[in-house]
């Protein structure tokens, strides 16, 4: 799920049952300075 928006990213299924994603770092560590994502690393 994303977030902001609460988007799916990305789903599984039985014939796909992992994924992967590449994630933006520098829009991840942003993000964790708006509420809720407040925990430190």
């Amino acid at each position: 799920m994303e977030p902001d928006r609460g988007r799916v990213l990305k789903t599984t299924t039985k014939s796909r049952p992992f994924l992967t994603l590449d994630i933006d770092l520098a829009a991840a560590k942003k993000a964790k300075s708006g509420y809720p994502r407040y925990v430190k690393d």
